[in-house]
């Protein structure tokens, strides 16, 4: 896209224009590009020139000062869980492991790393809580236990023990 662009605009790539990078992230929004697009091909141009710089081949970086329009869009918007129809479709072709590692997403809100590191002694069935000993950023949590959570857990037949929920070969936890 970039090389495009400075084709058309006759620019010198070893001596830029100092509006170079302004000027093509504005006229990359302008075509509708969207935010995440725009920030990919500015890191791309931004490698672009690093390399350029490496090679000798120039002192100038058109794109140290760059900086994309911010996204009107909040992340939690982009992000869209399943729809409760949707899980419902999983948990019906599931087996009775992925079942309980997907309502321990779903309705529990675990991170994957943390249900592959659940013992059956995190799991508090009758205060209906699973604990998480190692969280995001090392922090230790509860979290509730839906009914259908529970049934799913004890589905599995496991003991009051340290041994661990799942055994997924070649994971590291």
């Amino acid at each position: 896209m970039f090389l495009t662009y400075a084709g058309t605009r006759a620019v010198n790539l070893l001596h830029p224009a100092r509006d170079l990078g302004p000027g093509f992230l504005r006229e990359r929004e302008a075509a509708g590009k969207s935010p995440g697009t725009v920030r990919l091909e500015l890191a791309a141009v931004r490698l672009l020139y690093r390399a350029l710089r490496w090679a000798g081949a120039t002192s100038d970086d058109p794109f140290a000062d760059a900086r994309p329009a911010r996204d009107s869009t909040a992340p939690w918007d982009k992000r869209q869980p399943y729809s409760e129809e949707e899980l419902q479709a999983l948990l019906v072709a599931a087996t009775p492991e992925t079942r309980a590692m997907l309502l321990l997403g779903a309705h529990a809100g675990l991170r994957v790393s943390e249900l592959l590191a659940l013992v059956w002694s995190d799991l508090d069935f009758g205060a209906r809580v699973v604990r998480v000993r190692s969280g995001k950023g090392g922090k230790a949590r509860r979290s509730v236990m839906s009914e259908t959570l529970a049934q799913a857990l004890r589905a599995l037949g496991g003991e009051q023990s340290e041994q661990r929920l799942f055994s997924i070969s070649g994971c590291c936890v």
